[in-house]
């Protein structure tokens, strides 16, 4: 039983580690977008009449990103994937599995439960938050 509890508790952490990193990359992101639509509003104040052809700016939207485009994009990332409540979690995670192998206190059906059990109650979490 206590698989089960280890299990749900690791898994619990490192879902809500990761809602959380998720949301400050999302918020983070979406700060640079508005002040990109800041300078789409100067852009109309500099150019009232729009003097500017369509194709120009239909050409600059339909480029293929390149490949240095895509790793600075990647780079921006990194953030989310090591933030230090998350890498504490998934060391939340081995710790305890080690200590229950060492042990001879894993039941791998318990375990897998707990896991199970912890992902479907962040699920209801947030549910109940959108209600």
């Amino acid at each position: 039983m206590i698989s089960f509890f280890v299990a749900m508790v690791s898994s619990i952490l490192i879902l809500f580690a990761s809602k959380i990193s998720y949301r400050n990359y999302v918020n983070r992101e979406s700060e640079k977008f508005s002040k990109n639509v800041e300078r789409d509003i100067l852009d109309k104040i500099s150019d009232p009449y729009d003097l500017y052809s369509e194709d120009e700016i239909l050409e600059e939207t339909h480029k293929k990103p390149s490949i240095l485009e895509n790793k600075k994009d990647i780079l921006k990332a990194v953030p989310v994937y090591f933030s230090v409540f998350r890498i504490f979690s998934y060391i939340f995670l081995v710790i305890g599995f080690i200590y229950l192998q060492d042990n001879q206190l894993m039941e791998i059906g318990y375990y897998l439960l707990g896991i199970t059990a912890g992902i479907i109650s962040m699920l209801l979490i947030n549910n109940l938050k959108k209600t």
